[in-house]
């Protein structure tokens, strides 16, 4: 679902403003994190409990997609000159401050519960408090003017009707290139720090709280290198920096 989130709220995006974008996809996701903690079971409701946990999670990715473009572009258009680099990687570097509660959250309730209270109750409980941040990101992207990028565009009435089509029939090649760029890092990510703590305890047994420890440390140094890299393509080149960090 992210690619047509990516698609759909893009659109919006590009139409209505890169802030009620961004107010959109931060309501979807309030919703759909906090009914996925609050989803009944397959005992108490038959199989509506995992359809319902599904569509949660379809929901999820739907406003992810929209939320990643819609945020770095909100980021890049605010940058100033010789900046962007830098100003663009605190979306990537807000990623990983969500990655790193997600991993160490698990992680903790991991160590303090049994596995019975876990699969139970215990991983409902990021769920919950992740909807409780909700309201939080929904005051302040209420409270953030528009890009000035987008005004210029509004002022200038040069909005385009199908922003999508125009893209892809004058800059086709470049959409297929970024494409490319883009799943380097997508592909690294969900491996290294998605599916490996999941393939470490399942697969290779390793405990499940050392295996999520794991990943926190890891988004850490993420956290931690997201930044420089993204200030070091400001002075050496984005060509460059990309080049070595897919190496």
């Amino acid at each position: 679902m992210r690619p047509v989130g990516a698609v759909v709220i893009g659109y919006y995006g590009d139409r209505f403003g890169r802030r009620k974008a961004l107010v959109v996809t931060v309501g979807l996701m309030a919703v759909a994190t906090g009914l996925t903690g609050l989803a009944p079971t397959y005992a108490m409701v038959g199989l509506w409990g995992p359809i319902m946990l599904v569509l949660c999670r379809l929901l999820q990715g739907f406003s992810t997609g929209g939320e990643w473009g819609g945020a770095a572009a909100f980021l890049v258009e605010y940058a100033p000159a010789g900046r962007r680099g830098l100003v663009g990687s605190y979306q990537q570097a807000a990623t990983a401050i969500g990655a790193i509660a997600a991993s160490l959250s698990a992680a903790i309730l991991s160590s303090a519960l049994d596995a019975d209270s876990f699969n139970s109750w215990g991983w409902r409980v990021p769920f919950l408090l992740g909807m409780l941040l909700g309201p939080v990101g929904y005051y302040l992207r209420t409270r953030v003017a528009e890009t000035p990028a987008f005004e210029r565009t509004a002022t200038a009435k040069q909005i385009k009707r199908m922003p999508l089509g125009e893209a892809l029939s004058t800059h086709g090649g470049l959409l297929l290139a970024a494409f490319g760029l883009s799943i380097v890092g997508c592909v690294v990510n969900y491996v290294f720090i998605v599916f490996m703590p999941s393939y470490a305890f399942q697969t290779l047994k390793i405990d499940s709280s050392l295996a999520l420890y794991s990943a926190t440390f890891a988004n850490v140094i993420y956290l931690v290198l997201t930044p420089i890299v993204g200030g070091l393509s400001d002075r050496v080149g984005r060509k460059v920096m990309m080049f070595a960090c897919s190496g």
